[in-house]
């Protein structure tokens, strides 16, 4: 399975048989594949684009989101949280979004090729989601609508995932010093490996 960090909170993965987005927000100007599957956490403007959306789906991309995303796209999916739905080699399962601006908003444990991936879009910190098992935790590390660098670091050392992908800083909200310091607190813990992705490239998991 191939990751690709798009830039700020948006994520492409690519199986055999599956192409998933994660709260595609790209600009126009970049190329994107279509979709097969699109994973939606929220509405805020930098997670949730459908200007974005319209590019990369056909007739057949299947859209999964919370209620508020549904509500305003003609055809998706709802999930809420402790819920599970499959499509093709992908398991994906909704987890709790603790999110003073999003009552509604998931968060996403995605299972594809024996991996388990944990995308926790702008979640505050709350012990309950540290008991989610994960090889790789996408983290937003910003502080502004999400976990602080030391609260995400806290929270990867609690999960302890083999690999631990900062996000959700950079033009829109934090800094790329805030991804650094996460990975200085993470790595003098344990064993993960935190990997501070520029943007559009690509790792293979």
């Amino acid at each position: 399975m191939i990751l690709q960090f798009l830039g700020h909170a948006s994520f492409k993965l690519k199986t055999k048989h599956t192409v998933c987005y994660i709260d595609p927000y790209v600009s126009p100007e970049v190329s994107l594949e279509k979709a097969d599957l699109i994973l939606i956490s929220h509405d805020d403007f930098d997670h949730f684009s459908e200007e974005t959306i319209k590019r990369i789906e056909t007739p057949e991309t299947i859209v999964v989101s919370s209620p508020r995303v549904c509500s305003r796209l003609y055809a998706c999916q709802l999930l809420r949280p402790h819920f599970t739905k499959t499509f093709r080699d992908f398991s994906v399962t909704a987890t709790e979004l603790f999110h003073k601006g999003q009552p509604y908003g998931i968060g996403f444990i995605i299972k594809a090729e024996d991996k388990t991936i944990y995308f926790t879009s702008d979640t505050e910190f709350k012990e309950s989601l540290s008991k989610h098992k994960a090889d790789i935790l996408i983290i937003s590390v910003s502080g502004t609508t999400t976990m602080n660098y030391k609260k995400a670091a806290e929270f990867s050392i609690k999960l302890q995932p083999k690999i631990a992908i900062p996000m959700h800083f950079g033009k829109i909200e934090g800094h790329q010093h805030d991804a650094e310091y996460f990975k200085e607190l993470v790595e003098a813990h344990n064993k993960t490996e935190v990997r501070i992705l520029n943007k559009g490239e690509e790792i293979l998991l």
